[in-house]
């Protein structure tokens, strides 16, 4: 009688196992690594809000014309406002400068309720954040041609 060679149930059981094991480590670590990048989108919109707001409060914000503009006190011939291209958020100056603010975002938005400016930004993979600005709103609403 001739004996076929083939796997034992103890075998296939053991390899299943392995397999398992990798597999829930694989997850593990994806999962972490997602973590890892919602901070990281957490951290890039917390240091655009940095750029954005002065510390020494000089930068005031006009909404003149439906466009929001920032204004710098000491610099009354010049504004900056937003530029939202190519699923990046740019910071552009009426004399032709441009400082990319943060990347990989699907949609920007910046709105004022009640005199308050509000800044939402969705992230491609989903992730919000929204925030109230704390500058000024320029009273006299005077800018430069």
């Amino acid at each position: 009688m001739t004996r076929i060679k083939s796997f034992t149930i103890f075998e296939i059981l053991i390899s299943l196992s392995i397999f398992a094991a990798i597999l829930s480590i694989f997850s593990l670590s994806f999962s972490n690594f997602k973590k890892r990048e919602k901070n990281s989108y957490f951290i890039e919109y917390h240091q655009m809000i940095l750029k954005i707001e002065d510390r020494y409060g000089k930068t005031e914000w006009s909404d003149k014309d439906q466009k929001i503009r920032f204004l710098t006190n000491g610099h009354e011939d010049t504004y900056s406002y937003f530029r939202f291209k190519k699923a990046s958020v740019q910071m552009t100056t009426s004399e032709g400068g441009t400082m990319p603010l943060i990347d990989n975002v699907k949609r920007f938005k910046i709105f004022s309720i009640n005199d308050r400016l509000n800044i939402l930004v969705e992230f491609l993979d989903g992730t919000t954040f929204q925030n109230r600005l704390m500058i000024k709103k320029r009273r006299t609403d005077v800018l430069p041609k």
